[in-house]
C-alpha cells in the first residue's frame, strides 16, 4: 500500500525584485500569479522518495546540499531519494545573482526559500496517508514548437521563423536534417512565416504524463505532471508561474483548493510557445496553454491506470 501527501507554500518575491529569466536588468512592478514551492512525498513501505519544485529559473549550485542535510534531519529520507528541481519559469523566484549583467538578488529571500523547499517536503512527510496512484500519458501538439531552424544557406538559428529577410539563395548541405514544420508540429498545412527557414532542425515531444493520488475517500488531493516547453509566455515585469500556475489554478478549480498541482518541466532546450507559422502569438497564450494542460489532465484521469 502506498502513502503520500502533498504540501505547498508561496513564495512570492517583493515588489522590486530582479527578474532572473530574462538576463537584463528588469525587475518586478507586479505580480500576474503568486509564487510556490510544491513538493510530493511518496513511501511504499519499504521506501520513501521526495519531489520538490520552485517556480524559477534555475537553482543556485549550493542550494542542494542544505536541503539534503535539513530533510534528513527531519525525516531520515536520504539524499539519493530526494529529486530538486526548478520548473524553469523566466518570471519566477530571483535565486542566483547574474553578475554579467550587473544584476542582483535578494541573498537573504534566496536563502529562506532554500530552507522553505526542504520545510516543503518535511510538512509533507508528516502528512503521509494511504493513497491510490494512478497513471496516464496525454499527447498535447498544439501550444510548443520547436525553436532552432534550419536556413536556406545552411545555417541553424533560434527563434528566426518569424524574420522577413529577403530571401537568399539555396545552399544547404546534404548532411543537414531538416524536418518539415507541419511534421515537426503536427499541424498540416501549417509553414513559416520566414521564407529563408526551410524547416525545423527537430521536432517536439507533445507526451504529457500525470500521476494521479486519491485518498482512501476517494478524493483526489494531487496530481504530478511533466511537459516539456519552455516557461517563458507570461511576460518580464511581473511574478510569474506561468502556464504551470494556470494549469495549477484551473485543477484546483475542479478538484478543490487542497488540490496541489505539481508540475516538471521537460526537455524544453529548444521548445518554447512561439508557433512560427503566425505573424505573432495569441493574447494570453501562457492562458491558453494552462487550460489546454488542464482540459488534458481531467480527460486523462478516466483512463488512469492505477498502479500496484
Amino acid at each position: 500500500m502506498f502513502k503520500a501527501a502533498f504540501y505547498e507554500t508561496e513564495v512570492t518575491p517583493p515588489l522590486g525584485s530582479f527578474v532572473p529569466g530574462h538576463y537584463a536588468r528588469i525587475y518586478t512592478e507586479d505580480v500576474r500569479d503568486r509564487l510556490y514551492i510544491k513538493s510530493v512525498v511518496i513511501d511504499n513501505g519499504t521506501h520513501t522518495v521526495a519531489t520538490v519544485v520552485l517556480d524559477c529559473v534555475e537553482l543556485p549550485a549550493d542550494c542542494y546540499d542544505i536541503i539534503y542535510k535539513r530533510v534528513e534531519e527531519y525525516t531520515g529520507i536520504k539524499s539519493k531519494n530526494i529529486t530538486i528541481s526548478a520548473n524553469h519559469t523566466h518570471a519566477g523566484a530571483s535565486t542566483k545573482s547574474y553578475p554579467e549583467i550587473n544584476a542582483y538578488h535578494d541573498l537573504g529571500y534566496a536563502q529562506n526559500v532554500i530552507k522553505l523547499m526542504a520545510d516543503c517536503i518535511i510538512l509533507a512527510y508528516r502528512r503521509l496517508e494511504p493513497v491510490s496512484i494512478s497513471y496516464a500519458c496525454g499527447k498535447v501538439y498544439d501550444i510548443s514548437f520547436n525553436r532552432n531552424f534550419v536556413m536556406r544557406d545552411g545555417r541553424i538559428t533560434t527563434n528566426t521563423g518569424r524574420d522577413r529577410d529577403e530571401i537568399t539563395p539555396l545552399s544547404l548541405p546534404d548532411d543537414i536534417p531538416v524536418v518539415k514544420f507541419e511534421d515537426a508540429h503536427n499541424l498540416p498545412g501549417a509553414k513559416i512565416v520566414n521564407p529563408n527557414c526551410v524547416g525545423n532542425l527537430s521536432g517536439i515531444d507533445p507526451d504529457f504524463p500525470v500521476l494521479f493520488f486519491k485518498n482512501s475517500e476517494g478524493r483526489m488531493t494531487g496530481c504530478l505532471s511533466c511537459f516539456a516547453c519552455h516557461q517563458t509566455a507570461s511576460g518580464a515585469k511581473q511574478s510569474s508561474g506561468d502556464y504551470s500556475s494556470v494549469l495549477s489554478k484551473e485543477l484546483k478549480s475542479a478538484y478543490g483548493n487542497d488540490f496541489v498541482s505539481l508540475f516538471l518541466i521537460g526537455t524544453a532546450g529548444d521548445i518554447n510557445h512561439v508557433d512560427f507559422s503566425r505573424t505573432e502569438c495569441k493574447k494570453d497564450i501562457y492562458k491558453i496553454m494552462g487550460r489546454r494542460l488542464a482540459d488534458e489532465v481531467k480527460r486523462l484521469e478516466a483512463d488512469a491506470e492505477e498502479i500496484t
